[in-house]
């Protein structure tokens, strides 16, 4: 299994890494950058309302998905607090974990990719 780390990652900053994505491989931009104003404010949710009646719509998010942890991957050495676990975040789902006080789930409002290290 994966390991996730809750990161200190800039809520503005990933939805524009995530709108620069769908640009790039869609050529399409978003009508607004202000995440609170969609329905449902995921990076997958938006895509998949700007591209519904594309019949290339499932390779298109998963090519946008790829860009976007691409230009993660391109920023982390440029801001790398940004991408460093909270003090304590990670012993304390390993405790809840360990516990098995509760199921554990991470709620990023950004594409999966992402949650995964």
């Amino acid at each position: 299994m994966p390991r996730c780390q809750p990161v200190r990652k800039s809520v503005a900053a990933s939805f524009l890494g995530a709108a620069l994505a769908i640009e790039r491989v869609t050529g399409l931009s978003l009508a607004t950058l202000d995440w609170t104003a969609y329905d449902e404010p995921t990076s997958s949710a938006i895509v998949r309302q700007l591209l519904a009646g594309d019949s290339a719509a499932q390779q298109k998010e998963d090519q946008i998905k790829s860009e976007f942890h691409r230009l993660l991957q391109e920023e982390q050495p440029n801001s790398p607090g940004d991408f460093t676990p909270i003090a304590g975040a990670i012993e304390f789902l390993e405790r809840l974990s360990e516990e098995k006080v509760c199921d554990i789930a991470i709620a990023t409002g950004c594409f999966d990719i992402t949650n995964l290290q």
